[in-house]
């Protein structure tokens, strides 16, 4: 859409997309419970080496999410610099503005309702955000990748702990 001149029409889809550069996909995760077993040398009581290799993998993997959700603001605040130049910020507010609801605004994206103007239609700002948007997608699909990768690391390991220590999924944890 941003790569050839845009007309006023386009104008809210600019808004409606660029919506997507704040989107928060994020990795909840607690590692407390490895790293206790890592300071305290529990992982020896793991004899199997694939198990402690598995639980190392996916610890690691954890950790490099984790990473990557933290420099999140940052992220955030590159998308800022260059929408803040085309984007006027009162149509903006407007289809972000979820109130206190933080997870609505992760999770949800509205229209305008109106026709919108820009506060720029350069084509170096509009590239610059074309360009911007690109690569924030392929960093969304490299992370959701991951993360997919994450799950199926974590099943494995569940099914490894469950042979391991011969757990049925019927039974019960006391």
């Amino acid at each position: 859409m941003l790569s050839k001149p845009l007309i006023p029409l386009e104008y809210n889809n600019v808004y409606y997309f660029s919506q997507f550069l704040f989107n928060r996909l994020a990795f909840p995760s607690n590692d407390a419970t490895f790293q206790g077993m890592k300071s305290s040398g529990s992982m020896r009581y793991f004899k199997s080496l694939k198990l402690q290799s598995q639980i190392y993998g996916y610890y690691v993997l954890n950790s490099y999410l984790k990473d990557d959700d933290n420099n999140r603001e940052e992220i955030e605040t590159e998308a800022y610099k260059i929408t803040s130049q085309i984007l006027k910020q009162e149509y903006f507010s407007e289809i972000t503005d979820m109130g206190n609801d933080s997870i609505a605004y992760e999770t949800e994206t509205n229209r305008l309702n109106h026709p919108a103007t820009l506060l720029s239609a350069d084509p170096l700002l509009l590239n610059q955000l074309a360009s911007f948007a690109f690569l924030e997608r392929k960093r969304s699909q490299y992370f959701v990748g991951l993360a997919s990768y994450a799950q199926g690391l974590v099943t494995d390991l569940i099914t490894s702990l469950k042979k391991e220590y011969n757990i049925k999924d019927g039974d019960k944890e006391e």
